[in-house]
């Protein structure tokens, strides 16, 4: 499973050149291959980066649902029990 996977869609849907993409980033092209095929972890700066650029949110990228469900599929986070 990808840890990342919406990425491809983000950047093939918006014509991005790699290239172009790792420059805004800082990082190397290399860098993003590995984030698309899952061999590396991207780190919360270059995630938000990533954010920003494309105007997405984290939950989006990381491929979370839009809705939250807790532990018994409650959608009220306001129904959690604190530990």
């Amino acid at each position: 499973m990808k840890q990342y996977p919406n990425i491809d869609a983000i950047i093939e849907d918006s014509d991005t050149k790699v290239q172009d993409l790792a420059k805004v980033i800082g990082v190397s092209t290399k860098q993003i291959r590995r984030w698309r095929d899952g061999t590396s972890e991207m780190g919360i700066e270059k995630l938000e980066k990533l954010c920003r650029y494309y105007h997405v949110s984290a939950d989006y990228i990381l491929g979370l649902p839009e809705i939250w469900t807790g532990p018994e599929g409650d959608e009220d986070p306001g129904q959690l029990s604190i530990l």
